[in-house]
């Protein structure tokens, strides 16, 4: 890292990781070897990231073909436009992407992605989901084989946004 003084702990990175709402899956285009870069929902559990797809396109078909990934993810941010600049947080895991075969494991996938993204308390609706989606797409994990972050705050760093609240459905 070019400005050491940015460089943050492998711990702070992960927690701008888990904290994140959406990160960039960077692959290589299976056709061609050009970098193909594509917005993710995922979530982390014991250091290892999730992701759900399709089960054709081409990011699938990048996969398959080389299994290495970067994923890159920008948490908190504070512009200044009047100077030109902005304080920030982010995070760079690198790692391979593996397909989750075992049926309870992409439910737990699931749930969890469901939980990050979804409403709270989702019920016998959110099972429903799960069921009848868990077959229709694939899962893969993303054991992080190494991480690292930066972060510049001159100001405090501002509290995290709270989640809406919304109400259960069941």
């Amino acid at each position: 890292m070019r400005k050491k003084e940015r460089q943050i702990t492998e711990d702070e990175a992960y927690q701008i990781l888990e904290n994140a709402e959406y990160a960039t899956l960077c692959t290589i285009n299976a056709d061609d070897g050009a970098p193909y870069g594509v917005p993710i929902s995922y979530v982390v559990k014991n250091r290892v990231l999730y992701i759900h797809m399709a089960k054709e396109g081409q990011k699938l078909d990048n996969l398959k073909k080389d299994s290495r990934v970067c994923v890159t993810c920008v948490g908190q941010t504070l512009l200044y436009p009047e100077q030109y600049s902005t304080d920030f947080e982010s995070a760079i895991v690198t790692g391979r992407a593996e397909f989750v075969t075992d049926r309870e494991e992409k439910i737990e996938a699931l749930r969890m992605l469901c939980e990050k993204y979804g409403l709270p308390d989702g019920g016998m609706f959110l099972e429903k989901k799960i069921e009848g989606g868990v077959d229709r797409m694939e899962i893969m994990k993303i054991p992080v084989e190494a991480i690292s972050g930066k972060a510049r705050w001159r100001k405090p760093k501002p509290p995290m946004p709270e989640r809406p609240e919304w109400p259960a459905i069941h």
